[in-house]
């Protein structure tokens, strides 16, 4: 079950970040600043839980031990032990300044205490509180750094740049004193990272890069950083080269580097480095972290769309929007058409009593009189005249036309309804126009990637996609997401570009079929989440020779979400299969436009209520999934209940509410509930009476494959109409499922 997954990758995780800060306070223990002992490990210790500060101490402790430096460093041991201590008996550090509060005051109380019982003089003394701001500014920019990793920060941002500078440069600092045999890890690091700054940033990454690992290297060693002066250059030329081949670049890298070696003159040190540097290129070359970078650090200011793709979207939901408009432009003229302005008394007055002989007596010397007598005429029921019209010259054909005008006033009060719902038509069009645009101009929720951008426009051209524009860009959640643009008339098949760039990026991607707007395909691709949707259908009609007045559909948003929707029209046959069919395949067509489900909802309701002069409506019975988290949303408009199986338990789900096309607002039922892994959902048209509810749970719980299952719930509501009225059926069983790999 979901449950015993997400506890055994916790439980993986939490391992994997014991043993990670296991190993860094490893490296960091017995690194030396210069003449002086590096505090990077008493910074590690108080920013971490205190769970893996344990492991920074047992770290630590186990480096002391194997190097034989166990005494050398008993104030930086003392520090290191009081604030794991400290983090389990006081409140959790939850924020970067109270991490660096208490780095820096552990190891002051840990310098006072050896001070005052002897252990080290005045002048250690102020040597170690110097030592305690420089764990305290350590600790602040590593918890500022670590939050970029945490799931809720959602990854880089520009605040965390000074911080990974910091962190970059105290490692590389820390590592540089780390000498095994010719190998020196701070050298080997900073040629990987800075190689790696090139690719992402650029001539800004290769050299921001440079200049920190310069810095760094002198921490450790006079001789080291003045060998390691020209990895700015090196790094401004590798980023200014960052599209040629990894190789290539490695290669330049290089030879700056020995180039600047040559002109300053060579020693053992400038070959040492350069021979580490080169082992730093060769891990450029053959560690993947393209991927992991790309999540947790996209560009600076990578949040800001690209100017041409939001043109293109722009364009593209313009075109979407004009068909909508078309729809209100028919009913406008629908209603000037039948526009009715004249009253009933004054039309019948101009029908029959313009050519009668006693016009002026009815009408100037008794007018109050006759007018009081159309105006009672024209309020009733039409099958008598009043007393005063009763010795009308004309009565008879006075009736005749009273009875026509007030047919008439009937229908002008009818279109009169109907141009109201038709105001509330065009209102909602111009609340989905500022929906459209801003959901074209959102940028809140997502990163737009330029490196990975060119990079799938770049293997699309290779491969002779015809797609115009390309964009890339990493959701709320961080994942990747594609939208490919291409013309109708040359628009790729959605399967195989989701092939080839599922084989070159080496991710599982999904993918939405081609959506058409005036003359632009539109294909959304996006990183496979955690849960998918498995759906098993049954369908039956009421009539052999009719299809069945039911309809269902099953489609990604593109954002993370699985819809499975059904529709139950009006009757049966052909008429309620197209009523089915309509509000779907608008409510579909909404919903990947990227309209919220509310305002979608209300748009299919005012096309089915103006669509034409006789009454139709449908059914709609919505279930959206999130991929992500599993969180399910059922929504129903006049659809019958809704079956939830989770393991042993089914759960019904039903309030009346009315269908789409009745009320100019219908109001839904909304249930939210949380779905693991092997859940079932079961929507069903009102075809399965409730009575056969009890062998759907039977069906449910027996196992087994729900296709056969979805089949006898169908066949059994068959046989049990067979002596009543048949009605079409429809049985959908979807089953939520964790994505493998």
């Amino acid at each position: 079950m979901i449950k015993e997954c997400t506890t055994e990758r916790l439980t993986r995780g939490q391992a994997g970040a014991l043993l990670l800060s296991g190993v860094s306070a490893f490296l960091l223990t017995g690194a030396r600043f210069g003449e002086f002992s590096s505090p990077l490990q008493v910074s590690l210790a108080a920013v971490v839980s205190p769970l893996q500060g344990v492991a920074v101490l047992a770290g630590s402790l186990f480096a002391s031990v194997t190097q034989g430096t166990l005494g050398d460093a008993p104030v930086l041991l003392c520090a290191l032990v009081m604030i794991v201590l400290s983090g389990f008996v006081l409140p959790r550090r939850t924020s970067a300044g109270m991490g660096a509060l208490a780095a820096a005051a552990g190891l002051s109380i840990s310098a006072g205490l050896f001070f005052v019982i002897g252990g080290i003089d005045l002048a250690d003394l102020a040597l170690y509180l110097c030592m305690a701001v420089l764990a305290g500014v350590a600790a602040y920019f590593a918890a500022e750094a670590l939050t970029a990793f945490r799931p809720a920060a959602g990854g880089y941002s520009e605040p965390n740049g000074c911080a990974f500078g910091v962190c970059f440069l105290l490692v590389t600092g820390a590592l540089g004193s780390a000498q095994l045999w010719i190998c020196n890890l701070g050298v080997i690091f900073a040629g990987f990272v800075i190689l790696q700054g090139a690719k992402r940033y650029g001539i800004a990454g290769g050299t921001v890069c440079g200049v920190l690992a310069s810095a760094g290297l002198m921490l450790c060693s006079r001789e080291l950083g003045g060998a390691a002066a020209f990895l700015a250059l090196s790094g401004m030329a590798a980023g200014y080269f960052a599209d040629f081949h990894k190789g290539a670049v490695c290669l330049l890298f290089l030879a700056i580097q020995g180039a600047g070696q040559l002109l300053l003159g060579t020693d053992s040190t400038a070959i040492l480095l350069l021979l580490n540097l080169a082992a730093g290129c060769l891990l450029y070359l053959i560690l993947p972290v393209e991927g992991i970078l790309e999540q947790w650090l996209p560009e600076i200011g990578g949040e800001e769309a690209p100017a041409g793709f939001a043109a293109v979207q722009m364009d593209y939901l313009a075109h979407a929007l004009a068909g909508v408009r078309q729809n209100a432009q028919q009913i406008a003229r629908m209603l000037e058409r039948n526009g009715c302005r004249e009253t009933t008394v004054q039309s019948v007055c101009e029908q029959v009593c313009r050519s009668c002989s006693r016009r002026l007596e009815c009408w100037e010397e008794r007018y109050e009189e006759t007018a009081e007598a159309f105006r009672c005429a024209a309020a009733g029921d039409g099958t008598e005249l009043p007393e005063a019209l009763q010795d009308c010259a004309r009565a008879q054909t006075l009736l005749v036309h009273m009875q026509q005008a007030q047919r008439q006033a009937a229908l002008h009060r009818m279109l009169s309804a109907r141009l109201t719902e038709s105001q509330g038509f065009l209102f909602s069009q111009m609340e989905l126009t500022e929906e459209l645009l801003g959901t074209a101009g959102q940028r809140l929720a997502v990163s737009y990637s330029r490196s990975m951008t060119r990079k799938v426009t770049q293997l699309l051209e290779r491969e002779g996609y015809p797609v115009h524009t390309a964009v890339a860009y990493r959701s709320a959640d961080g994942r990747l997401a594609l939208e490919l643009y291409a013309f109708a008339d040359a628009a790729p098949d959605g399967g195989s570009v989701r092939d080839c760039l599922s084989d070159a990026l080496g991710m599982e991607l999904d993918y939405t079929e081609g959506r058409l707007a005036g003359e632009e395909v539109r294909i959304c691709l996006w990183e496979r989440p955690p849960y998918g949707l498995a759906v098993f259908a049954a369908q039956s009609s009421a009539r052999d020779e009719e299809p069945p007045g039911d309809s269902y559909d099953q489609f990604s948003d593109g954002r993370g979400h699985q819809y499975l929707v059904l529709s139950d029209g009006m009757g049966s046959g052909r008429r309620a299969s197209l009523d089915a069919r309509l509000v779907l395949s608008n409510f579909r067509r909404l919903i990947e436009m990227g309209v919220s489900m509310q305002t979608a909802v209300g748009m299919v309701n005012q096309i089915m209520l103006t669509k034409s002069t006789e009454e139709t409506f449908a059914t709609l019975d919505i279930a959206r999934i999130s991929q992500e988290t599993g969180e399910t949303l059922l929504v129903k408009y006049g659809a019958a209940p809704t079956l939830i199986q989770q393991g042993q338990v089914v759960t019904m789900y039903q309030t009346p509410t009315f269908p789409i096309g009745i009320v100019g607002r219908p109001e839904a039922h909304v249930t939210r509930l949380r779905l693991e892994d092997s859940d079932v959902i079961v929507l069903m048209s009102d075809g399965v009476e409730e009575s056969e509810y009890a062998f759907v749970k039977q069906k449910l719980l027996a196992g087994g494959s729900l296709q056969q299952a979805a089949q006898a719930i169908c066949c059994k509501a068959q046989r049990s109409a067979a002596d009543g009225r048949p009605d079409d059926i429809t049985v959908l069983l979807a089953q939520v499922r964790r994505n493998t790999d």
